[in-house]
């Protein structure tokens, strides 16, 4: 899921350019789905087993149908929606440190986080193809999400801050 923005153009471009040859090495029938208004840094380009699917209202049935959910975002700052998302809905994640910016060190056990393009292809495959890692990062995924990602949580300050001014 990505909008039409350098940092999401610049990590696709990284993903498809060196990391998704390796995958499909290793899985040849992996599918990869891309939603939004990314698509329009691609027109005309095809990579194999790659679906631009455009702009949806709604993505719930992209994220239950999929398996391992990816943001490979290399630049940028501050906290990765498409990471909060995958991680609410306990999806298997592979990332890197800049998507998981913003969220607490406790993230590191509910994601994949890597480094450069080869750790982001062996991590792919691993989720892709062994089922039990790929469940278990999704369990801490969704622990991750009821302790850190509850609206209790996610607005705390604001509600201490209304309760001060009372």
């Amino acid at each position: 899921v990505g909008g039409y923005n350098g940092v999401n153009i610049d990590g696709l471009c990284r993903f498809f350019d060196c990391v998704w040859p390796k995958v499909l090495v290793q899985v040849p029938s992996a599918e990869l789905h891309v939603c939004g208004h990314i698509y329009r840094a691609f027109l005309g380009k095809r990579f194999p087993n790659v679906t631009f699917l455009g702009h949806k209202e709604t993505v719930e049935s992209e994220y239950a149908h999929a398996s391992v959910v990816i943001n490979p975002v290399w630049i940028g700052t501050g906290l990765k929606i498409k990471t909060v998302e995958a991680l609410a809905r306990g999806k298997a994640l592979v990332t890197t440190s800049k998507g998981i910016e913003g969220l607490p060190q406790s993230v590191l056990a509910s994601a994949a986080v890597v480094e450069n393009s080869h750790d982001f292809a062996t991590q792919l495959t691993r989720f892709l193809t062994d089922a039990k890692a790929r469940q278990a990062v999704s369990r801490a995924a969704a622990e991750f999400a009821d302790i850190h990602l509850n609206k209790k949580t996610v607005y705390r300050e604001l509600f201490e801050f209304l309760e001060n001014v009372r």
